[in-house]
């Protein structure tokens, strides 16, 4: 029994999370504490979902694709052990999820329409809760989950900055960024900018260029020159120039004497583009 759930909360007493949702946020780079199981290769490319599985555990399914896109997994009970056994290629990723899932009780949980819309968001798919046996999910207890209300705005803000997950506290940005007026949004991401997780950290950065308030410059100026992922301090370089703030220029600049060549030559453009790259500068963003 499947079922498809959208705009609320995916927490039920008696549910073990056991996928942390952390490499995602990077991007397609796997966690380098996580070893996948023998005869387990799933791939997301995309939109697209490619598995070669030969009698791996559903937990193990799972969390390997959680390193890739960013979802939670919970079960209720044993079931995460079943071994799981077949090849696709290139299917759909929701498609693919269910063939994996294929037997089971479980619901997929997405995300608000809003969040969903985002480029980037993987068919906005936020959750897969797993029940351990067949009626598990039926009757009053899907009946309760599809009736529980969807988070409020300081219920996200309040997981936004206090939960250990770096996955959760990037869904709940997400979330509230279509909940709330930009005044509201604009404090909570520019706190969020000093999250510990770098995907965190560039999600913020990318929820601020939809917003139409004034940017918050010094801490994005901070991001572009001091943070310790070169990614995002290009990033923070490309969403100072392309808004126009009053201290790009000096930022560009200093960015020309960034350790990590890509972001030297990010800067070198961007001043190029605004029309003040001079020879000087070219020479000061030679690549290494």
């Amino acid at each position: 029994m499947a079922v498809g759930l959208s705009f609320m909360r995916a927490s039920l007493l008696g549910f073990c999370l056991v996928v942390p949702v952390e490499a995602a946020a990077e991007g397609a780079e796997a966690n380098p504490s996580f070893a996948p199981a023998p005869g387990l290769d799933i791939r997301v490319r995309g939109d697209r979902l490619s598995a070669k599985l030969d009698k791996v555990a559903l937990q193990d399914v799972l969390a390997a694709l959680a390193q890739q896109i960013p979802i939670a997994v919970s079960f209720k009970g044993p079931v995460g052990q079943k071994p799981i056994a077949t090849t696709f290629q290139d299917l759909p990723l929701e498609e693919g999820l269910r063939r994996i899932l294929q037997g089971q009780e479980y619901a997929i949980i997405h995300m608000s329409p809003q969040v969903v819309s985002r480029p980037g968001r993987v068919e906005g798919i936020r959750e897969i809760l797993v029940f351990s046996r067949p009626g598990a999910g039926s009757g009053d207890q899907w009946t309760q989950l599809a009736q529980k209300r969807a988070p409020s705005f300081e219920d996200l803000r309040r997981q936004a900055f206090k939960s250990p997950n770096p996955g959760d506290r990037a869904v709940a940005l997400e979330e509230l960024r279509g909940m709330g007026e930009d005044d509201e949004i604009v404090p909570i991401l520019t706190r969020a900018l000093q999250d510990k997780d770098s995907g965190v950290r560039q999600l913020a950065l990318e929820l601020l260029e939809d917003t139409l308030a004034p940017l918050p410059q010094e801490p994005v100026a901070q991001i572009a020159l001091k943070d310790r992922n070169p990614r995002l301090r290009a990033t923070a370089l490309n969403l100072l120039a392309y808004r126009g703030e009053e201290n790009a220029i000096g930022t560009l600049k200093n960015a020309l004497q960034d350790p990590d060549s890509r972001v030297r030559e990010t800067a070198a453009t961007l001043l190029d583009e605004l029309g003040v790259m001079d020879e000087e500068m070219e020479g000061e963003a030679q690549p290494e």
